[in-house]
Parts: structure tokens; sequence; C-alpha cells
């Protein structure tokens, strides 16, 4: 009937069968915003957190010593929050957070940096 319909689905509708629903399309995900990274007055662990991204299924919150950014330490959670343990006092890290969709797309925050305490 669809091939008969050309693809059309109002026409193909007319024969009389049933169509399952078309699926609803997957919303976009946005960069994440609002990144803070807060040093606690534990030794060697932050909290990490960005704002809420709609249709975003996964947060990971990644940091490293290498002022090239090309490799991460990854911390993957469902939630927008995350206790990073056992920095080095004193040691810059570079931090940012990825968030990704449901269709596995992924956006990461802005880079900051901040020194472990």
């Amino acid at each position: 009937v669809l091939y008969t319909s050309k693809g059309n689905r109002a026409i193909a509708e007319t024969s009389g069968l049933k169509f399952a629903k078309e699926s609803a399309p997957t919303p976009d995900i946005t960069k994440p915003t609002n990144l803070k990274v807060i040093i606690t007055d534990q030794v060697g662990v932050v909290k990490m957190s960005v704002d809420t991204v709609k249709g975003g299924v996964a947060y990971m919150h990644q940091y490293t010593t290498d002022a090239t950014l090309k490799t991460w330490n990854t911390h993957t959670c469902t939630k927008k929050q995350c206790t990073i343990e056992g920095l080095t006092p004193g040691v810059e890290y570079f931090w940012r957070v990825g968030v990704v969709g449901t269709k596995d797309q992924v956006m990461y925050s802005d880079v900051i940096s901040r020194i472990a305490s």
C-alpha cells in the first residue's frame, strides 16, 4: 500500500489498513551550561555540576591535568552533578561536562580550570 501510494501516508491510510504511529523526533541536545567546580573542605575532592540539559540521558564529568586537553578522565553519571575524589592538592585541573543524548549525540560544556586543594 505504501509503495502504491508512493510513500504518501495520508493516501495509504485511506486503504483502511492501520499503520503504526510515527515516532516523535528525538530532541536535539544543547551544550551544557553553567559548569561549576566546587572545591570542598575534603582534601582532593571536588563537586561538579551543570544545568540540566533537556534530552540528556547521561553526563560525562571529565577532568585532566593535560593542558593540551587531549586526554580526559571520565566519570559517567545519570545526574547533572558528580563528586570527584582522589585529586592531587595544588595541581591545576581542567574540567568539562559532556551530555549524551538519546541517539548517542554528545555536546560538551566550555572548559574551566581550578586548582585542587
